[in-house]
């Protein structure tokens, strides 16, 4: 009996260091197993984050596709948050531009287009026209020097002509032609400058009249010697001359005859008596007007 209590009492003893030492390991283990519920909490927080992240990507992704009608562009690398925060900001920005837009006009595009089209177009046109424009500047500017050229050439010619005709018609002096100072030659005036025998050179406008007049016509049988013609006409050319410039006058006008034919409206008589025939407007019967024609020697018969 003895031996039976011994025993249980050591066992009961033992029991004791058991359930003490089981205390102990409890005591221990309650910490880790708190740090355990509280990683399963963080493991079941984030696993709702993620959730929630992956729901509004895909929402991102959606109104992506909607709004440009295209793939979102792959990236890279992630973003940090100084980067987010700037990438939020500027979105905000944008969309606050787009609200101050409005509504979007869905036929916008498709005007676009035509006005595109047309622009196109009417450009393609405009290049065509610059192009001519281009060419016909090329053109002018080539005709101008063209021009320029031979008109210098031809001044040369009517001046050496005019000198010559006016010295021969006043029986001396000198004439030239003189081009007024312009930025165009082309455009310029000629003036003319003479030199009466035995007077000095002065300008047209202070010869008396008589002079100038015949000055004008000696300029005249000048360009007519430049260029030879089967017959000129004349209406009253030598009305402004006195008798001496008008001798001057018939006497070259008889000289230029021979390789001119001249047919002149006069009054004067000394131009009539220096023609072959002439030709002339009676009114013998009042209202009734009558053409006749005489020679110079028929003329000189009836005048006796």
């Amino acid at each position: 009996m003895e031996n039976i209590n011994a025993v249980l009492l050591a066992r009961q003893t033992a029991n004791q260091e058991l359930q003490k030492l089981l205390q102990e390991m409890n005591t221990e283990d309650n910490p880790l197993r708190e740090k355990v519920i509280n990683l399963e909490n963080a493991i079941h927080h984030g696993e709702i984050l993620i959730a929630k992240m992956e729901t509004e990507l895909e929402n991102y992704i959606s109104r992506w596709q909607e709004k440009f009608d295209d793939a979102i562009p792959e990236i890279d690398s992630f973003l940090s948050g100084a980067q987010v925060r700037n990438s939020k900001s500027r979105m905000l920005e944008l969309s606050g531009l787009i609200d101050e837009l409005g509504i979007v006009d869905l036929g916008s595009v498709q005007e676009y287009e035509e006005v595109e089209a047309r622009f196109e177009y009417m450009n393609s046109h405009y290049e065509d026209l610059v192009q001519a424009r281009d060419s016909l500047d090329r053109l002018l500017r080539d005709t101008e020097n063209l021009m320029g050229k031979r008109f210098g050439q031809f001044l040369m010619l009517a001046n050496d002509s005019f000198n010559k005709t006016f010295t021969e018609m006043f029986s001396g002096g000198e004439a030239r032609l003189l081009l007024e100072k312009s930025d165009d030659r082309l455009e310029a005036g000629v003036d003319i400058e003479v030199k009466m025998p035995g007077k000095k050179l002065q300008s047209l406008n202070l010869l008396s009249g008589g002079e100038r007049a015949l000055t004008c016509i000696a300029f005249i049988f000048a360009l007519l010697r430049l260029k030879p013609i089967p017959f000129c006409l004349l209406d009253e050319i030598d009305a402004a001359l006195d008798e001496t410039n008008l001798t001057r006058f018939t006497r070259f006008l008889q000289s230029m005859s021979e390789q001119i034919q001249f047919i002149i409206i006069t009054h004067r008589q000394t131009t009539i008596e220096c023609g072959d025939h002439i030709l002339g407007v009676t009114m013998p019967e009042k209202g009734i007007s009558k053409v006749f024609t005489l020679s110079l020697k028929e003329a000189e018969n009836m005048a006796g």
